[in-house]
């Protein structure tokens, strides 16, 4: 089997990756991002940020990611990995759900393929810097 064949993303290791991410967006030398963010605000009670008729397939949420070097990349987060989907249309705002690329095992593989300067400047990050926030789960 391959690995990722085996690896299983859930809503709380998206949006860890995301939170991360979003620390490394914005101005200045160190900067590997210029921006992510879901394309809905509403979080469902599971985490989900996608229709319960999207859930269905295994999609977890929907990122529209800005790197510093390539138009802007409309990416599905589902159960079985990442993905390029075909964005939001131009007639209508819907999103064309259909996958555009290869799936992922997460979303710094994805952009590493996709932008080199996300992949030249992501590895020089001090992650020790960015722990981990404290959980935000009600017990």
């Amino acid at each position: 089997k391959q690995i990722s064949q085996e690896v299983r993303l859930s809503p709380a290791a998206v949006k860890n990756d995301v939170e991360l991410l979003k620390r490394f967006c914005g101005e200045g030398e160190k900067r590997v991002l210029m921006s992510i963010e879901y394309t809905s605000d509403y979080e469902f009670s599971n985490g989900c940020r996608t229709p319960p008729w999207r859930q269905v397939h295994g999609e977890i949420c929907y990122l529209v990611i800005k790197p510093c070097d390539t138009e802007p990349l409309y990416i599905t987060c589902s159960t079985t990995g990442v993905f390029l989907n075909g964005g939001k249309k131009k007639d209508d705002g819907e999103i064309d759900y259909e996958r555009k690329s290869d799936i992922y095992k997460d979303l710094v593989i994805l952009l590493k393929n996709k932008s080199r300067h996300f992949e030249e400047n992501i590895n020089k990050q001090d992650f020790a810097n960015y722990e981990e926030p404290p959980s935000t789960e009600k017990t």
